[in-house]
């Protein structure tokens, strides 16, 4: 398989002192939602159809917030180690309609989750990657 750098559109969301967070259910971590930009698709655009596809959501796109680049192994399906490289683009987001108060979000596929983690507790929520937990404490005073 030919190495190449992975092009992530992520968000922030936050309702009531709370982060919108997606559970990879298999493995107890958790990270921001958002998925892979297609080629010829702005990072926005992938954010929503993300969040489309995984939770039936629309969501109207705001500022980016940072810009996170990290490189990590993970099992691949056959369990062996795979080498990543990802450059992860995160945005603020609101759910539409954006309403004030917090509710379930749920999930359109098996392998994932999503909770809403309080601000208080985002050290104890297994954030991957491991740089994502830095880059929200210095965001957050960019936030809602």
């Amino acid at each position: 398989m030919a190495k190449h750098i992975e092009i992530i559109a992520r968000g922030v969301c936050i309702r009531e002192n709370h982060l919108l967070v997606c559970k990879n259910l298999a493995g107890g971590y958790c990270y921001l939602p958002g998925g892979h930009v297609e080629f010829g698709e702005d990072s926005a655009t992938a954010l929503s159809r993300e969040l489309i596809e995984e939770a039936g959501e629309k969501i109207k796109v705001g500022n980016l917030l940072f810009v996170d680049e990290c490189r990590f192994e993970q099992p691949g399906r056959d369990g062996a180690m795979k080498s990543r490289h990802e450059v992860n683009l995160v945005y603020r987001f609101e759910i539409v309609p954006r309403g004030t108060k917090m509710r379930e979000v749920a999930s359109l596929e098996d392998h994932i989750g999503f909770e809403w983690v309080p601000l208080t507790a985002l050290e104890r929520a297994k954030f991957k990657p491991a740089s994502t937990l830095r880059l929200l404490r210095a965001a957050r005073h960019a936030t809602p």
